[in-house]
């Protein structure tokens, strides 16, 4: 369980649905609807997702800076939320549309960078708003990791999205192939063709992230200057993205830590 600094104690199904959308807004921690947009960038190595999803007229939210902490608990709960859930031992397929940057690091660095949210309903139009996309097709194993948000969460918020979440920093093979007729016809908010087509197979290591050090309050605060910087739209002080590299490279290596 996460135990909110002032708040009653916050079950992992609460968490979960925070993540697929669910807010508290009694609590502002718990108050951002499209929290997955900063959580998942808080995990991708580099600043390039972040550049990307502002490009898109998406957000970041200071408070999982500025309670950090709390930030770090709650994906680590997340993640063993996943990782130990039980599900039907067949073999299934599910799909994602991804932006062209992020995929570009998971292919690079040959792991899944942050959660990931797939569908069980084929390529969702509501995601088609990214520039320059990239459709993934995931081959799951019965015995890879993940979560049906359908079967978790009674009720689930969003049928129609019919999610099926997984876990970060595992290592997985990207196979670039040719579009389908339908995968050709999908674009993105720009009218483009997708960037790239490309099934998906999980391994089962898991990447482990050193430990990363001492995070003083200066980091914090010139990390919550970088977000306040990007979300208006300005330049960002080097001094503040050195001081936020360092506050992702901290959340990271606690995602390894018992």
């Amino acid at each position: 369980m996460i135990r909110s600094d002032s708040g009653p104690v916050i079950t992992k199904e609460k968490a979960y649905r925070y993540y697929v959308g669910e807010t508290d807004l009694s609590d502002p921690f718990f108050s951002d609807p499209k929290a997955y947009v900063t959580l998942n960038a808080l995990l991708f190595e580099g600043i390039t997702t972040e550049t990307a999803r502002i490009r898109e007229n998406r957000k970041l939210d200071p408070v999982f800076l500025i309670e950090m902490d709390k930030t770090a608990r709650l994906l680590k709960e997340l993640d063993s939320l996943i990782r130990t859930h039980g599900h039907p031992k067949s073999d299934r397929t599910v799909w994602r549309v991804e932006r062209l940057e992020d995929y570009a690091v998971m292919k690079r660095t040959g792991i899944l960078q942050s959660f990931l949210s797939t569908s069980k309903n084929g390529f969702l139009d509501s995601y088609t708003d990214k520039i320059g996309l990239v459709l993934m097709t995931f081959h799951l194993k019965n015995d890879d990791p993940y979560i049906d948000a359908a079967e978790e969460l009674s009720p689930y918020p969003k049928p129609e999205e019919a999610e099926i979440t997984l876990p970060p920093f595992i290592r997985a093979d990207f196979i670039e192939r040719d579009p389908n007729e339908e995968e050709a016809a999908i674009r993105d908010r720009d009218g483009k063709k997708p960037a790239v087509i490309c099934d998906v197979f999980l391994k089962r290591e898991t990447e482990v992230f050193a430990d990363a050090g001492h995070i003083s309050d200066e980091d914090i605060h010139r990390s919550v200057r970088l977000y306040d910087s990007m979300n208006r739209g300005e330049g960002i002080l080097p001094d503040d993205l050195k001081s936020y590299l360092k506050v992702k490279a901290y959340i990271r290596a606690q995602m390894g830590t018992q």
